[in-house]
């Protein structure tokens, strides 16, 4: 059996961006895929957990599933930029433009939430059904509004 892990419990929290963020392409879309490793930096036993988040930036959407995933990623990988002050609203607004580097060692807050996911790699249980393991998610990105 594998070993199970602390998962971060529900809630705000202080992150730190523990490595630099990557953009890949995604083989099967064509979209654009960035990959965020955030540790927890609050004062408490949660200090050094992990969350996970992959924000799917779709330049030009030409289908419909295409322009949800814009509508949903676009607005929180701006929350996610002003969070750690690499850019202000008005430059989200704009349109500015910034280098991934910038965001290595931010430090920002977000509200979490834990979801059931099936696990990575995909496992299955005695009735071949996918294994679910809880699993910590970004729920919003925190900044104050002016």
């Amino acid at each position: 059996k594998k070993p199970e892990f602390p998962v971060l419990p529900a809630g705000k929290h202080l992150f730190v961006v523990a490595k630099k963020l990557t953009a890949e392409i995604n083989s099967e879309s064509g979209n654009n895929v960035v990959k965020l490793e955030a540790r927890c930096q609050d004062d408490d036993a949660n200090k050094g957990m992990p969350v996970f988040h992959n924000f799917v930036l779709v330049e030009n959407p030409t289908t419909e599933k295409q322009a949800k995933t814009k509508a949903i990623h676009d607005p929180q990988f701006a929350q996610f930029t002003v969070a750690c002050g690499v850019l202000t609203v008005d430059q989200v607004k704009q349109g500015t433009t910034f280098d991934l580097d910038l965001f290595e060692g931010k430090f920002f807050q977000a509200e979490t939430r834990v979801s059931m996911e099936k696990a990575f790699p995909s496992e299955l249980d005695a009735a071949g059904q996918p294994v679910k393991r809880a699993r910590a998610q970004f729920k919003q990105f925190l900044f104050e509004q002016k």
